[in-house]
């Protein structure tokens, strides 16, 4: 019930939103802040689970929907559920703690598809850093860390 009350109340509130002056995104730049969920391979899921996201973005517009952009992320993705691979890969029991970090740059792209509403997409190529940390004690840690290039891609739908 408590679900369902919060979803109405935030449907009339941004129901009764005025909406901003559109704007084409041409000679703009764009400074912000993202937190969301990141989707990964199978093994990753299995070993992991769901990770959450912390990004800062920079945009600039070139055209009325098209720009480029800079990102920094961090991917945390918490301590491992699979025993059997920390011992695999640290040849102890201890827990694993994941976390990757990046930095990309894009190519941006958005249309309006409603008056309140923008649909973007952005995907570019970047540079990931893959932390795994190693609990040796009380307050001690290993770090496994590898460098390697990406893919980046992402879709958001945001309210104006």
């Amino acid at each position: 019930m408590r679900r369902t009350t919060a979803i109405l109340v935030l449907v009339l509130a941004l129901g009764a939103a005025r909406p901003a002056a559109g704007r084409d995104l041409e000679g703009r730049e764009i400074f912000g802040v993202r937190i969301g969920g990141v989707f990964s391979t199978m093994e990753l899921d299995d070993s992991f689970g769901a990770g959450n996201e912390l990004e800062i973005f920079f945009i600039h517009g070139f055209g009325s929907w098209f720009g480029i952009g800079a990102a920094l992320s961090g991917h945390s993705f918490g301590k491992s559920k699979d025993p059997d691979k920390d011992f695999e890969f640290t040849l102890t029991t201890q827990p694993v703690k994941l976390a990757i970090y990046s930095m990309a740059l894009t190519l941006y792209g958005q249309r309006r598809v409603a008056d309140r509403f923008t649909f973007a997409v952005e995907t570019g190529g970047g540079m990931y850093t893959t932390t795994a940390s190693i609990p040796a004690g009380p307050y001690l840690e290993g770090r496994y860390t590898k460098n390697q290039p990406g893919v980046y891609c992402g879709a958001g739908l945001s309210y104006r």
